[in-house]
């Protein structure tokens, strides 16, 4: 599992062929998030209840069976809150990135894994804990 970093997918690729690798649900949402934020759409999603309900639906499409994603967007189309500036721009970077960009959506998307991890937070926890010991040992070694 990784981030929805190309250099980082592009190693994984390298290192792993052959092994499936599925994309960071957490980190999926947080790049929506701020995208969002990057266009201005950020209060929307605070203030607006039918803009934030729309977007989470956006988000549960990571748990859509895949035979139905397509569907799925369709009624996420069909169901976009009007009036909203720059929504197009958002759906724009949506489609170039999660449907027709740098990640497939077998990628991202995460139905069926029930019993797999589908976020990466606690690996990145233990890597922070890890550097955080080896700067004290490398430190320790240095007198």
């Amino acid at each position: 599992m990784t981030d929805f970093e190309l250099a980082a997918i592009k190693a994984f690729k390298e290192t792993f062929p052959g092994v499936k690798n599925k994309g960071c649900m957490f980190h999926f949402g947080q790049n929506i998030m701020k995208y969002l934020s990057s266009i201005g759409l950020k209060s929307n999603y605070i203030e607006d209840t039918d803009f934030k309900q729309w977007i989470n639906s956006i988000f549960a499409l990571a748990l859509c069976p895949l035979n139905k994603l397509d569907d799925q967007w369709e009624k996420c189309l069909n169901n976009q809150p009007k009036n909203v500036l720059r929504i197009e721009e958002f759906l724009d970077y949506f489609v170039d990135n999660y449907f027709e960009g740098d990640f497939p959506k077998e990628m991202w998307n995460h139905f069926g894994n029930e019993n797999l991890p589908r976020t990466n937070n606690n690996l990145e926890g233990y890597n922070g804990k890890l550097k955080k010991y080896i700067v004290i040992s490398y430190m320790l070694h240095s007198y």
